[in-house]
């Protein structure tokens, strides 16, 4: 059928989920129908909240009621390994699939979105698919997730990424924990963090790597993305990604740290980056990285801590950590590198050396390529403030 003609000719209805999804009113209807009952207003919104409106949930839902009260109870209950919901789940679509498939869509709803290559992946690389599988079993899966009644949402108009409504995922990540042991789900996100990583989706590959305990694989993405991202001035990013992690795997892991404390100066946290700080330095006295390592994260320290040294009052500190800052920064650490020369200017123009302060941010400039955007901006910015203390409002202008 050519449906794009059909849709562009007005022959053609669709039907959605949204339009499926059951309205207040028609909840409220469905309610005294059902139970002879009448619900209020906030328990409406509850029950439609948990069932996303899907018929079936509301009706499980309002059958075990005897009064309000039991009906608020099952809706504070509700999830998809309620018992009622099992059942229903089991008999009329678990059972209902081939051995392959039930395995698959137990499988993806370990994660929050899945699609045939992630699954693909997931699936082979751990051997939960016989070597002697049909590859159709995969390359038919966008088909069988968009034409199956399965609770399944799509999430693009290319029908590539899909959801679980979230009562079935419930329903099968209990099933996966009764199946499969703790250390065969950790290696499903492992795979699936990989996954994720190849796919330069980074936050779901750092949150399945957490989950995974792959934390080779969390360093190593913010060891490949933090400069660009911090010179970009993407810190939301970061600390997006940051609030993914447990502490205990960022105290110990210096790319994450460093990270963190340098961010601390975007929200003037200067608590928090001293406490990192400390973390910090007693990490670099244990750490067992190469020495080009290293020198990479001792420059780290000394550029976050010039930072500290000068909103705390220490001028000559501040001076100090930015001269060995600037003796181990390499050019790829360019905020790093700009957040040096800021504070190490400004404590340079504090003692009383105005001109060495103006030199060393315009030598930086001057070196600086042109592409250099956002770096060149905060030059400028750090040689205008500069000449602000002193006073110089003409060469500002």
């Amino acid at each position: 059928l050519k449906i794009n003609t059909l849709k562009a000719n007005g022959e053609v209805n669709e039907i959605r989920m949204s339009d499926l999804r059951f309205t207040p009113t028609e909840t409220v209807t469905l309610a005294y129908k059902l139970a002879r009952s009448e619900l209020s207003e906030d328990l409406v919104k509850d029950l439609l909240e948990k069932t996303e409106g899907w018929i079936v949930g509301l009706k499980l839902a309002l059958l075990t009621m005897n009064n309000e009260r039991d009906l608020k109870k099952t809706v504070e209950e509700i999830k998809g390994d309620k018992h009622f919901f099992t059942q229903y789940l089991l008999d009329e679509v678990l059972y209902l699939q081939e051995k392959e498939v039930r395995k698959i869509l137990l499988i993806a709803s370990i994660f929050d979105r899945f699609n045939k290559e992630l699954m693909k992946c997931v699936m082979k690389d751990h051997s939960l698919i016989n070597d002697n599988t049909d590859d159709s079993v995969f390359d038919n899966l966008s088909d069988r997730f968009k034409n199956a009644s399965l609770f399944i949402i799509s999430l693009d108009s290319n029908g590539e990424w899909f959801r679980y409504h979230h009562l079935f995922r419930d329903f099968l990540i209990n099933q996966v924990k009764k199946q499969y042991s703790n250390e065969d789900i950790k290696e499903y996100h492992k795979h699936g963090s990989e996954y994720f990583y190849s796919n330069n989706l980074f936050e779901e590959a750092i949150y399945h790597s957490v989950k995974s305990d792959n934390i080779k694989l969390i360093v190593k993405i913010f060891e490949q993305n933090k400069y660009e991202l911090l010179s970009k001035d993407k810190f939301n990013i970061l600390w997006k990604w940051l609030k993914l992690i447990p502490e205990e795997i960022i105290t110990k892991e210096l790319h994450l740290l460093f990270t963190r404390t340098l961010l601390h100066d975007t929200k003037a946290d200067y608590i928090a980056m001293q406490n990192d700080l400390v973390v910090a330095r007693k990490l670099l006295g244990e750490s067992t990285n190469t020495s080009k390592q290293k020198k990479q994260l001792l420059a780290e320290y000394h550029a976050v801590h010039c930072c500290l040294s000068y909103i705390s009052g220490n001028i000559q500190e501040t001076i100090d950590h930015y001269e060995n800052a600037f003796k181990l920064l390499s050019k790829n650490q360019l905020y790093f590198i700009d957040i040096a020369l800021s504070y190490g200017a400004f404590a340079i123009n504090s003692s009383c050396r105005p001109d060495e302060a103006i030199t060393s941010v315009n030598n930086y400039l001057k070196d600086l390529p042109a592409s250099y955007t956002f770096s060149r901006m905060r030059g400028i910015m750090i040689l205008s403030l500069v000449y602000s203390f002193q006073g110089s409002l003409k060469e500002i202008v």
